[in-house]
């Protein structure tokens, strides 16, 4: 089933080709409050408790993951391109540089920001606006955060394809911020 959950689509009403994704998932139009202009996309990624295999999955071995509930949605508004605001109840609002101008994932700072610098240099994206980011994850909790974090605003910056090409890529994005992780997070993602 999860397979052809990127498939891209035309929704009906719309003028763009946006990605058909399962329940989970996210990448519509969205009509929320986040300023004026734009089409708003939303992007959505759950969490994952891990059943078995909890350290063997960065290291080769075999895991059995299951996708929770709580999850991490980012909506984003385009703008200008060049630059996009990052706004979280979870820490101070930041603007990264997007495309040819982006610093490298490492010396992005708060921290936590070095994941949204790492996923906008594996998307090569160039575009800009603003993104709120809004999770209902406990994070550092060990429900794999900071991978629903990358695969919900990779999908919301349009990255696409089927789910192991996108799990490589955000897992390429926390290697860039500094994080050695497997496949299973964002590809339970």
């Amino acid at each position: 089933m999860l397979a052809g959950a990127l498939a891209p689509v035309k929704l009906p009403g719309s003028r763009c080709r946006r990605a058909k994704l399962s329940p989970v998932h996210g990448g519509v139009p969205d009509d929320g409050p986040l300023g004026r202009g734009g089409t708003v996309t939303r992007a959505v990624a759950p969490g994952r408790v891990n059943l078995i295999g909890d350290h063997t999955d960065y290291n080769g071995g075999l895991a059995l993951p299951m996708a929770v509930q709580l999850h991490t949605t980012v909506r984003l508004r385009p703008g200008a391109p060049g630059r996009l605001l990052l706004r979280s109840a979870l820490g101070p609002p930041v603007t990264l540089p997007t495309g040819p101008a982006a610093p490298p994932a490492g010396g992005v700072s708060p921290a936590w920001a070095r994941l949204a610098a790492g996923v906008l240099a594996e998307s090569g994206w160039e575009g800009g606006g603003t993104a709120d980011v809004h999770t209902t994850l406990p994070v550092g909790a060990g429900l794999s955060s900071s991978a629903a974090f990358a695969v919900a605003l990779s999908l919301a910056v349009g990255v696409r394809g089927d789910p192991l090409a996108v799990a490589r890529r955000c897992q390429r994005a926390e290697a860039l911020a500094g994080s050695q992780v497997g496949l299973m997070d964002p590809l339970v993602a």
